[in-house]
């Protein structure tokens, strides 16, 4: 879209220098996927002989960095638990025990917690665009799957069923203030606060 009816000759890299330092500045994770896959267009169009040359030449653009996370241990897993507001709290224990992603959290629905099972389903994610539209679709991998949690946590989640989630069976596990499906960016902010308090 950045890019618009822009002719693939008329883009310089400069334009994809711009381009790049934008999506960078705003979403650093998908700056470097989304770099990859403007090269390899532009490659392809090489190939097709409808440019000469290829205007990515970022240094490094493309490649992942290796971060060194720090996996928190049970006791700062409950502070982080105990630090996020009470209707939030499942989606610490979904997080650290079911190893889900935050749009995953975000993506489920009651009818994905099966309490006499103790596993949850996961077969889609709430995706978050530039221009603020929300979208639920696959996974990561986009492949479903379900996981099992340990028995010790399944009373916390039964409680947040109870307490913060509508009857009908695709009623979002979390909402945000306005009543709707929590966004990944408010929940970032609400994560970090958390995080904070919890250290």
């Amino acid at each position: 879209p950045a890019f618009g009816q822009r002719e693939l000759a008329k883009i310089t890299p400069l334009h994809v220098r711009s381009w790049y330092a934008d999506i960078a500045s705003k979403t650093p994770g998908s700056a470097r996927s989304a770099y990859r896959l403007l090269k390899a267009i532009f490659n392809t169009a090489i190939l097709d002989d409808l440019i000469a040359k290829n205007p990515c030449r970022i240094k490094g653009g493309g490649t992942d960095r290796v971060i060194d996370r720090h996996i928190p241990n049970v006791d700062q897993v409950a502070a982080l638990t105990e630090s996020m507001p009470e209707q939030y709290r499942a989606a610490v224990t979904l997080a650290a025990w079911g190893t889900l992603r935050r749009g995953e959290v975000l993506g489920l629905n009651r009818q994905d917690v099966d309490l006499r099972a103790g596993s949850v389903l996961v077969e889609r994610s709430l995706h978050e665009f530039y221009d603020g539209r929300l979208e639920l679709g696959p996974t990561k991998n986009g492949d479903p799957r379900k996981v099992y949690m340990p028995s010790s946590v399944m009373p916390e989640l039964e409680d947040h069923l109870s307490h913060f989630v509508g009857l009908e069976s695709d009623a979002p596990l979390f909402l945000g203030a306005t009543g709707k499906r929590l966004r990944p960016s408010n929940f970032g902010v609400i994560w970090e606060a958390a995080r904070r308090r919890a250290e």
